[in-house]
């Protein structure tokens, strides 16, 4: 029986390198990977891109392994977060340049729109909540919408 070469202690289960032949833990291997392979987030523009890496190296050799774990919604949230938050500042911003009251109401009906159909990743992230809590309450107040009131009690009942 061989040993793991993360924890070192006895493993009969082969790595999937194709240069060496190390043992390791399935365990061992899982934290490896998570640990291993960070997703990074880059704005660009007005584009957000998110690269992820295609393989991770081999504890022992540094050979590649290309048998990772599947991307899954969790590893792209933070990518969702920040399309969210370009989107709902650039609909702000819209909001405070239009003069028409019409217009101005159509830019209100998106912004709105969008806060309810993404309220669990703007709850997730606590600055961005509140900055869209104080956003509703400016238009509850100061722009005398009281059909807003319902916007803010989603935030209060999650």
């Amino acid at each position: 029986m061989s040993v793991c070469c993360i924890c070192l202690e006895k493993c009969s289960t082969r790595l999937q390198c194709g240069t060496c032949t190390s043992y390791i833990h399935p365990k061992c291997f899982g934290k490896y990977v998570t640990h291993s392979t960070d997703n990074e987030l880059h704005v660009i523009g007005d584009r957000v891109v998110m690269s992820l890496p295609l393989y991770v190296e081999c504890p022992m050799c540094r050979g590649p392994i290309y048998n990772l774990k599947p991307v899954t919604r969790s590893d792209t949230k933070s990518a969702r977060i920040m399309c969210l938050l370009i989107a709902f500042y650039d609909s702000l911003q819209l909001s405070f340049e239009i003069v028409d009251r019409d217009a101005w109401r159509s830019v209100i009906d998106v912004i709105l729109y969008m806060i309810k159909s993404n309220i669990s990743l703007i709850q997730d992230d606590h600055q961005f909540r509140d900055v869209v809590l104080d956003y509703l309450v400016y238009l509850r107040d100061v722009e005398c919408m009281s059909s807003v009131t319902q916007y803010i009690e989603l935030f209060h009942s999650n």
